[in-house]
């Protein structure tokens, strides 16, 4: 078990890190093209990831034929994926506030 998760967890965190670093600093430059570029990161990582778990399946001797090899892989995807949203995309901006989080001089709310 041990092996099915750490080679799930490698498998999974080179390229949650390789899109973190590609799409991160578009981003902070809040470039229009960096959400497409994200959607784009996490498409070519999915296909890699399958594209290696297929071949271990089928063709590595400690990992062929082992269901629990695929759990492993999908656990360890679904968790780094949500690591990075939260890493790239932060906490939902608060309706009425500027980046500095403090309140909008003109919130429409606010009255005399």
């Amino acid at each position: 078990m041990l092996l099915f998760a750490s080679t799930a967890s490698l498998l999974c965190l080179v390229p949650a890190v390789g899109t973190l670093l590609w799409v991160g600093p578009a981003l902070q430059r809040e470039e229009p093209m960096a959400a497409l570029m994200h959607l784009a990161g996490t498409a070519i990582r999915i296909l890699g990831v399958l594209s290696v778990t297929l071949i271990l399946v089928v063709g590595v001797e400690p990992f062929r034929g082992k269901l629990a090899f695929l759990f492993w892989v999908a656990g360890a995807y679904f968790l780094l994926l949500t690591v990075e949203i939260v890493l790239l995309v932060g906490r939902p901006s608060m309706v009425g506030t500027h980046r500095t989080g403090l309140p909008s001089t003109t919130d429409s709310t606010t009255r005399r």
